[in-house]
């Protein structure tokens, strides 16, 4: 229960949670991070998976998945993938409209 509490914590500060994320965007694709990786005691037993998105060249934001250290990595992988190419399609196609 205590660690429950301390994820639900570093959720809710969203600040933590940003520079989580951040530290994912100089990646050019795909990332996964396990555990000690993150950097934060608190969340040592989950892992992040991130993946951008873009608008033309340049990159508009990142899909982020917070989870147990144990979770399907490839079809997370591919989730977030295919959720990002999605985007990256809609945003092309809006910037033309």
């Amino acid at each position: 229960m205590r660690k429950l509490r301390s994820i639900l914590r570093i959720v809710e500060e969203q600040k933590t949670l940003y520079e989580l994320v951040a530290d994912s965007i100089n990646d050019p694709g795909p990332a996964v991070r396990i555990g000690q990786e993150l950097g934060i005691d608190e969340i040592s037993e989950c892992s992040l998976v991130t993946v951008p998105y873009r608008m033309g060249d340049g990159m508009v934001g990142m899909l982020a998945i917070l989870g147990p250290r144990r979770m399907p990595y490839g079809r997370l992988l591919a989730l977030a993938d295919g959720t990002a190419q999605s985007l990256n399609r809609y945003l092309s196609d809006a910037d033309i409209r």
